[in-house]
């Protein structure tokens, strides 16, 4: 992309994925729960908005209004893979109809949609160089 054609960095920009609002949150995969919350409310800075032990993740504000930064345990067992640890969730208006329109440009989900009624619901899938992307609603 040429100087003369780049899109501006700030502001909205127009998107082609059907019904996406926003980035929604970050998520973070950790090995220790308590010592990551601990890492970022008191060495990072950033204030904790919610916590499941019990579930392995906790929200924490990121001062951008409805953009959140989650953690959560690594559930496949064993370390962290180092820089890969980060999944970019984009809210979507409806998550059926945005993943019916990604399937259709041939990208292939990892599971079906996570998540139920009164819950946020999610599907995720993978990048070219297989770092996970998820989209999300709010139901």
């Amino acid at each position: 992309m040429s100087e003369t054609t780049r899109a501006p960095r700030r502001g909205r920009r127009e998107v082609e994925l059907e019904g996406l609002k926003q980035l929604a949150l970050v998520w973070v995969w950790v090995s220790d729960l308590r010592a990551a919350v601990a890492f970022y409310r008191d060495q990072v800075g950033l204030k904790l908005s919610y916590l499941d032990e019990a579930g392995g993740w906790a929200f924490l504000a990121t001062g951008a209004e409805g953009v959140d930064f989650g953690l959560q345990v690594w559930p496949f067992g064993g370390p962290v893979p180092r820089g890969g640890g980060a999944c970019p969730v984009f809210e979507v208006v409806s998550l059926a109809t945005a993943c019916d329109a990604l399937k259709g440009r041939g990208v292939e989900f990892e599971a079906d949609v996570e998540g139920g009624e009164g819950a946020r619901r999610h599907a995720t899938f993978h990048d070219l160089d297989g770092n996970p992307v998820m989209l999300t609603q709010n139901w």
